[in-house]
């Protein structure tokens, strides 16, 4: 009988072994639930000739000269062992004058540092538009996918409320250029968590448990009969 249980909570754990938890909400931002932000990132349905890669909204963090914007929402950890973070994202940058530093869109969890991704300040002569894309897949839509899975112990032993965090950062050592322009366009942001063993195997005891309860509530109905 124990190889038995043994056998179906071995399993119970490999096909569990995938079995993920979104963690974070509203990563499609259909408005602004469960994040938090600075004034000068939005959710639109269109910006400047961009679409939502998915869903109806997108977010947008709008960068002009120094002012810096941030997104930014908590997840909790606690009880996984593994995560997998993903978002896509496009980036437009341009600037009517010459001068001015780069900008970068930087992505943590909590104190770890996921992606830095780089906007290069380029001058063309006339005015610079750039979409200067760096990191993550390639999209037929014309955005990038990052999309990356990592230990849990990556991020430290307080695994509950880890903020995880976007920012566009303006570089300008003089204090930002005024005719520099910069939007960071977000969407599909998820957080999926896969369980640690020892709670899968909990399900699993859980499960076995909740079965052997009804097989002895069928047996007493049929010997009642």
């Amino acid at each position: 009988m124990m190889k038995s249980i043994l056998s179906v909570l071995t399993l119970l754990a490999l096909s569990l072994s995938s079995y993920g938890t979104e963690v974070l909400l509203n990563g499609d931002f259909e408005g602004e639930s469960g994040w938090s932000h600075s004034s000068n990132v939005s959710f639109k349905g269109e910006h400047w000739g961009v679409e939502p890669a998915s869903g109806s909204k997108m977010a947008v963090l709008a960068v002009h000269g120094y002012d810096d914007a941030w997104l930014s929402q908590p997840i909790n950890l606690s009880g996984h062992h593994k995560v997998t973070i993903s978002f896509m994202y496009k980036l437009k940058a341009w600037d009517w004058y010459p001068g001015g530093g780069p900008d970068r869109l930087t992505i943590r969890l909590g104190d770890y540092l996921l992606a830095e991704i780089p906007i290069d300040d380029l001058w063309d002569g006339e005015w610079l538009w750039g979409f200067y894309p760096t990191t993550g897949t390639p999209l037929e839509t014309g955005w990038l996918r990052f999309e990356e899975t990592y230990p849990v112990t990556t991020f430290g032993d307080q695994l509950q409320n880890l903020m995880l965090r976007f920012d566009l950062e303006n570089l300008d050592e003089s204090g930002g250029d005024t005719d520099q322009m910069c939007t960071a366009y977000l969407d599909g942001v998820s957080a999926d968590a896969t369980p640690e063993p020892a709670t899968i195997v909990t399900m699993g005891l859980g499960l076995l448990g909740a079965a052997g309860m009804l097989r002895r509530s069928r047996r007493r109905r049929e010997s009642e009969n």
